[in-house]
Formats: C-alpha cells, structure tokens, sequence
C-alpha cells in the first residue's frame, strides 16, 4: 500500500513537473519572442495546421498540470478501492488508465479551447497578448460564468467532486 502511494504520487508529481517545465520554456521562448508570439494568430496572421497543433500541445500540457494534481486524491482512493477489489477476485481497471481517462477528458476540453481560441481570433476578438478586444465578449463571458454559478448543475458538479469516497462508494 505504502509502495503504491509512492508510485502514485512520484508519477503524478513527474508528470505534473514535466508539464511545468514545458510551460515555463514555452513562456520564456525562443530569442526573446515568447511562446504565444510564435503562433500565428499572435502576430496577427491566419493559422496554419501548425499554429493549432501547438496550440493544442499548449492546452492539454496546461489542463494536465494544472488538473492532475488535484486529481491526486482521487486516484488515491480509487487505487485503494481496485486493491481491495482486486483481492476480492473483481479487478477494476488499474490506476493509470483512471487516470488516462481523467486525462483524455482535459484533452478533449483542451481541443475545445483550441477551437474557441481559434474562432475568436478569426473574429478578430483578440488581442496578441490573447486577451478580448471586446468588450461586448467580455461582459458575456463574465454573465456567462455568473450565470451558471446560480444553476443546479453547478451544484450537482460540486456535490460529487467535494466528496470522492462517497462518489466511489456510491458508483
């Protein structure tokens, strides 16, 4: 169990610093020009197939950073209970695919960002510092994100996540 939480952790943690360095390099770039000023839509020019794809390597590099390790605890109880099961003669999958799927559904948000970055630069929405040059935008997404703070999905989401012995217990 002890040898299992380190395992875990050690690769949870790799993966999140591998994530971190990968930004930080991005951000300082390459000649003084930073990461972002590279893509296309920075210096004002239509994408290329390139520009998205790094841009998505972008994307899913930040969600996994960010993500994986609050995710920590989860994958812990979960490695706990496949243990337990495991024993018991009912294997359940093992902990990296958990967590390979909690990371292929950061990618797919991460594809959507993508998307919506790309679109919002093709309505010329954005600056090159990738921030609204709308205002219009702006107020929306703010009363967007008011909005569903006061939505019962909201807080179903947050039951469930709050509370993961019980989700796991539960399902």
């Amino acid at each position: 169990m002890l040898r299992d939480r380190i395992v875990i952790l050690s690769a949870l943690g790799t993966v999140t610093l591998l994530s971190s360095i990968y930004l930080v390099d991005m951000a300082r770039g390459v000649d003084g020009i930073t990461g972002a000023q590279h893509c296309a839509g920075m210096r004002g020019e239509p994408w290329t197939a390139g520009d998205f794809t790094a841009m998505l390597v972008m994307w899913i590099t930040m969600m996994v950073g960010m993500m994986v390790p609050s995710a920590i605890p989860m994958v812990l109880i979960y490695a706990s209970v496949a243990r337990k099961a495991a024993r018991e003669g009912n294997p359940l999958a093992p902990s990296g695919i958990f967590v390979l799927g909690y990371v292929v559904i950061w990618s797919l948000f991460s594809l959507g960002a993508t998307m919506a970055q790309w679109a919002l630069d093709r309505m010329a929405l954005l600056s090159p510092a990738m921030t609204s040059d709308s205002q219009i935008l702006g107020g929306l997404l703010l009363l967007t994100a008011g909005i569903y703070q006061l939505t019962p999905a909201k807080d179903t989401c947050l039951r469930h996540c709050r509370s993961p012995v019980r989700f796991v217990s539960s399902h």
